[in-house]
């Protein structure tokens, strides 16, 4: 595409789409085009504060010349979406999950590949710098062979996130589907290895929902190694940070997001501190890169595939009361 800023429209202009539409209004090479959004008053100001044209029906947002769109929309809305972007011939960086439903998710992404359009998936914890510092550190052998991973991701209740994210006909779900698919791909990706199986307990214990707002589950990987997966979401509010804590056979590491990345193993110990959050800007950048290096994204419609399938894995296994295997 040369010199040109990729034309960006943004579907839905609540909390992702606003944290999306502003990164992409800072990149030198995007051009945020359009906001769509069903609520006028909420779609204009976000269209007013990034100077792009508001749409109340994004259809006719993607009739107006795009090269892609972000996709920020209750989570069973995804495939609808999807499917009317591919058939528009546009790109697509598609909020997380991917889907509700593994049918819907293998649609998307047959969509795109045969519109020939990339769809990259919205797992933007892949871009902390310290969870790239953590995989880098595991990548390259500092720890040995992972064998023991723990996962504590506590978000806020119904006081801190919108109230679809706790319609099952909206969202799927409750917790795993909000935030626990952010903690199933950084496993996945943090490890560079397949969640193979899950046994899960989920509960409702402090909100008023018919979705679950805690799940405790242990997932086993194709490699061997094992995690723990914990998240809660109490209307008390939060107590405590998403913390990573992954143990090897030569070493050790601690992600606490948003802040430290801790390391102890055989050859010492190292602890390094961050500050400035860019992981939205970060994103960005791969999305841009990949359209106009005409290259695939590095977070792909796949991820957003194996992803979904652990976390309905995780629904089967709470609902039996057995292991239940995480692969399709």
């Amino acid at each position: 595409m040369g010199e040109e800023r990729v034309r960006i429209g943004i579907v839905g202009a609540g909390i992702a789409g606003e944290r999306h539409a502003e990164a992409f209004a800072r990149h030198p090479r995007a051009s945020v085009a359009g906001i769509a959004e069903l609520d006028a008053d909420r779609g204009r100001r976000l269209a007013q504060r990034v100077g792009a044209a508001y749409f109340a029906d994004y259809r006719a947002m993607l009739r107006a010349g795009l090269d892609a769109v972000v996709i920020c929309l209750p989570h069973a809305l995804h495939r609808a979406c999807a499917l009317d972007a591919a058939g528009a011939g546009v790109h697509m960086l598609l909020e997380k999950p991917i889907a509700t439903t593994l049918d819907d998710a293998r649609a998307i992404v047959g969509a795109a590949e045969r519109a020939g359009v990339w769809l990259m998936m919205g797992y933007v914890h892949r871009f902390r710098p310290e969870v790239e510092a953590a995989r880098d550190l595991i990548a390259r052998g500092r720890l040995g062979r992972p064998r023991t991973v723990l996962d504590r991701f506590i978000s806020g209740g119904m006081q801190d996130t919108p109230r679809w994210v706790w319609d099952r006909s909206q969202a799927g779900g409750g917790v795993v589907m909000y935030g626990g698919v952010h903690a199933i791909d950084r496993l996945r990706w943090l490890l560079g290895d397949e969640i193979v199986e899950v046994y899960a307990r989920t509960d409702t214990c402090t909100n008023p929902v018919d979705v679950e707002d805690a799940v405790c589950a242990v997932v086993t990987f194709a490699s061997g190694a094992t995690g723990v997966l914990y998240e809660h979401a109490p209307a008390y509010g939060r107590l405590g940070a998403w913390t990573t804590e992954v143990f090897g056979t030569d070493g050790a590491l601690i992600v606490t997001t948003g802040a430290t990345l801790e390391y102890r193993g055989r050859d010492g110990a190292q602890r390094w501190t961050y500050g400035e959050d860019r992981r939205f800007e970060r994103q960005a950048d791969e999305f841009l890169a990949a359209i106009t290096g005409g290259r695939p994204p590095s977070v792909t419609g796949d991820d957003g595939l194996r992803g979904l399938e652990v976390a309905l894995a995780l629904y089967r296994s709470a609902a039996s009361g057995r292991p239940e295997r995480a692969r399709s």
